[in-house]
């Protein structure tokens, strides 16, 4: 998967996110709010990898991506309830 690939993929899980805050949010408040969320994702050549279910699985991922060169990849998403504006962005630190 290509870097651009990877990062429309956090940006899409931090809006989905977002879109899950703001349901109950929207349900528990009677006034706006401003909602952030982020995610972060791991790729190796072409495969992304998100949060590990546990500690066997994370123990497996670290033991993967040990002495290999990987992309940390986050990505953010604020979405301003009152105003509807919205923002989204993923980043890699390379």
């Amino acid at each position: 998967m290509s870097s651009t690939a990877c990062r429309r993929t956090i940006v899409v899980q931090a809006a989905a996110i977002v879109l899950v805050l703001w349901g109950g949010r929207a349900a528990a408040q009677t006034g706006p709010s401003v909602i952030i969320a982020a995610d972060t994702v791991v790729a190796l050549g072409g495969e992304v990898f998100g949060k590990p279910a546990g500690a066997s699985e994370a123990r497996s991922l670290l033991l993967r991506l040990r002495g290999r060169t990987h992309r940390v990849i986050t990505g953010v998403t604020v979405l301003d309830s009152g105003s509807g504006l919205r923002y989204a962005s993923a980043r890699s630190p390379d």
